[in-house]
C-alpha cells in the first residue's frame, strides 16, 4: 500500500488506533456509568482532528516528492506525525483498559508516558 512512493501503513495503523480508543472508551463510559453525549462529541472532534493531522502530515509528504524543490525532511513530517498521533493513542488505549479493569495496575506503564496511577496519589 503505496502512494507515490510513501508507505500508508502507518496512517492505517493510526486509524486504526483510533477506531480502538473510541470503542474502549465507550465501554469504559458505559462500565463506569458516565457515558455523556456532550463528551463523545467531543471526544470525535479529537479524533477527527488527529485524523486530519495525519492527513496533512501525508500531504506534506506527497508535497515533497513532487516538488523536488522542497526539502527532503519533509518526507520524514508523514512518519512524524503517525509516530506521535500513533504514542498518543496507545496511552489512551492503555487508560481507558485500566479503567476497565482496575486489577490491571498500570501504575509503572502509565508513569512512563508521564502519567500517574490515581491510586498511587
Amino acid at each position: 500500500m503505496e502512494l507515490l512512493g510513501i508507505s500508508l501503513i502507518p496512517m492505517w495503523i493510526v486509524f486504526g488506533l483510533i477506531i480502538c480508543d473510541v470503542v474502549t472508551g465507550l465501554v469504559k463510559a458505559w462500565a463506569t456509568k458516565t457515558l455523556s453525549s456532550s463528551k463523545m462529541r467531543e471526544g470525535l472532534l479529537k479524533k477527527f482532528a488527529n485524523m486530519f493531522l495525519v492527513g496533512i502530515g501525508l500531504a506534506g509528504s506527497i508535497a515533497a516528492v513532487v516538488y523536488a524543490g522542497l526539502p527532503e525532511w519533509c518526507t520524514g513530517v508523514y512518519f512524524a506525525v503517525c509516530g506521535y498521533v500513533g504514542l498518543m493513542e496507545l496511552v489512551s488505549l492503555l487508560e481507558n483498559i485500566c479503567a476497565m479493569n482496575p486489577e490491571l495496575n498500570a501504575g509503572r506503564v502509565l508513569a512512563m508516558f508521564g502519567q500517574e496511577d490515581k491510586e498511587d496519589e
